[in-house]
């Protein structure tokens, strides 16, 4: 098993928090974002993900300080110990 730190941040500091989650060596970032999903609050799954359970397009997930769209594999990187995954909601301002 390795160890992952799950940090939400602004609206999803409150459904997601700060947490430790374990998982199996060989899981994904997208791994750890159907867990988030399927044992989160309804306003989470909402407000990150679409009606197909997709991640919605302005939802902002960074792995290790980088966001997953620039990762060689995006949401299919694997995770390894110690990994911190942060969680940012959609943001509109003006």
């Amino acid at each position: 098993m390795i160890r992952i730190t799950v940090q939400g941040y602004l609206t999803f500091k409150e459904t997601v928090g700060k947490r430790q989650v374990s998982m199996p060596a060989g899981n994904s970032l997208r791994d750890v974002l159907a867990f988030l999903r399927q044992e989160s609050d309804g306003r989470f799954r909402e407000e990150a993900f679409n009606e197909n359970g997709e991640l919605r397009e302005h939802t902002a997930v960074l792995l290790n300080g980088m966001h997953y769209r620039h990762l060689p594999d995006g949401l299919n990187s694997l995770l390894k110990d110690g990994d911190q995954i942060a969680i940012f909601p959609p943001i509109a301002g003006g």
